[in-house]
């Protein structure tokens, strides 16, 4: 799992083309993300941005409709569709991130029994690189071969 920082530092590449509401938005994320891995990190800062997506359209859809039922169609001129059509600037709050959390959850968490035995296994072997114990065929054809030299050959 990456470390705070690792995780701050790739958040910061992840939305680095994207426009926050406040300088501090990805300070305060970072706390609220233990445990999470890199593609876990990628996964809310995509669903942040679709959620502020969502809100925009949202909101376009409230104000087209107020549109329409105070001005006229034949009313409507071209630069009135023009402005009303091209849309506003995609700035994530923390209430997308909060929405982000709810949705996406860490892919892998200490209570899980393969991380267990995942770590337990690591131990082991590093326990077996220091010369502690040996596991495999080594410690068998080590035997295989003591015996051998331990017999005299038949004539």
């Amino acid at each position: 799992m990456p470390t705070p920082e690792e995780q701050r530092a790739q958040v910061v590449r992840l939305l680095a083309d994207e426009t926050l509401d406040q300088p501090s938005l990805i300070d305060d994320l970072i706390p609220r993300v233990r445990g999470y891995s890199g593609s876990d990190l990628k996964n809310v800062c995509v669903a942040a941005a679709l959620a502020a997506v969502r809100e925009l359209a949202a909101e376009s859809k409230t104000t087209a409709a107020a549109e329409s039922t105070t001005t006229p169609a034949s009313a409507t001129s071209d630069a009135t569709v023009t402005a009303s059509t091209t849309p506003a600037p995609r700035v994530l709050k923390w209430s997308h991130f909060l929405t982000a959390l709810n949705e996406v959850r860490p892919s892998v968490s200490d209570d899980m029994g393969s991380l267990i035995r995942l770590r337990e296994f690591a131990a082991e072997t590093e326990r077996g690189a220091k010369g502690q114990r040996q596991f495999g065929f080594a410690p068998i054809l080590s035997e295989v071969a003591r015996n051998a030299a331990a017999k005299p050959v038949a004539e």
